[in-house]
């Protein structure tokens, strides 16, 4: 009865709470206490391990472990640097995803350009009709002229398939695109990631020599910040051309256009 009491005492003793030294009947399972030290419970050994407390055991997503299985297997199979892996990964998002949805978005764009003839036509066609409708109310008029001017833009661009929504899907895939790209880089530099933190202890095995020219260690920060201003330079030049209104007449600024896209 004595020994049922004493058993029964030492396994009520595997709590999980901290500071607390734990009995062999919990499983052989060794368990972290507050001070970020374990003790050997099968063994009996009280020598403390010390743990990297940056390291979390948070579960990876998995878009990033499909992201970093690929540029594994990429610098695996073509035995490239990963300077190069890096790189080519990108230019084969980018021409796989990025680049069609950009010729989809242009072909829309001048799809719109070419009914704003219909469009203008129906604006002077509807200004008579709610005219004859709304008499004596300007203001009134003018609301009812933009209500069913909008309607009717909207139903003529959903019949030839170019509806304004369309227009914003190029930035909905991108930005997500890019952010789980760099935090796939960051977690094989072995950098802590944001609500995440450090999924690896180190960074994966060859980025500290497998760069190009002065950027050999790729886990070092760019002191020089060429990169940062090469995409800089590279999105403001995309902007600036869409916003000075060139449109894809021009086969030698269609091409520009798509490289821009490519590169930035």
């Amino acid at each position: 009865m004595t020994s049922f009491r004493a058993l029964r005492i030492r396994s009520v003793s595997c709590s999980f709470r901290t500071n607390t030294r734990y009995s062999p009947l919990c499983l052989g399972k060794r368990f972290a206490t507050s001070n970020a030290q374990l003790s050997d419970v099968t063994t009996g050994s009280n020598t403390p391990i010390n743990i990297d407390s940056t390291v979390t055991e948070t579960a990876m997503p998995a878009f990033l472990e499909v992201n970093e299985h690929a540029l594994i297997a990429m610098h695996d199979l073509f035995g490239l640097s990963w300077a190069s892996t890096i790189v080519l990964g990108t230019l084969a998002l980018r021409s796989a995803i990025t680049l069609p949805l950009a010729i989809y978005q242009q072909r829309i764009m001048a799809t719109m350009i070419e009914l704003s003839p219909i469009l203008n036509s129906w604006a002077e066609t509807l200004k008579v009709s709610v005219a004859k409708q709304v008499k004596g109310d300007y203001k009134g008029y003018q609301k009812e002229l933009n209500c069913q001017y909008r309607a009717k833009v909207k139903q003529i661009y959903a019949q030839n398939g170019c509806s304004r929504w369309k227009l914003f899907t190029l930035p909905y895939v991108q930005i997500p695109l890019f952010i789980s790209m760099t935090l796939t880089v960051r977690d094989l530099l072995g950098m802590p990631l944001p609500w995440l933190g450090r999924l690896r202890e180190s960074p994966f095995a060859g980025l500290n020599h497998e760069g190009f020219g002065p950027w050999i260690d790729l886990t070092a920060a760019d002191a020089t910040m060429v990169f940062p201003f090469l995409i800089g330079a590279g999105n403001l030049i995309n902007v600036e051309v869409h916003h000075n209104g060139y449109t894809c007449g021009s086969y030698q600024l269609t091409y520009f256009l798509l490289c821009s896209r490519l590169s930035s």
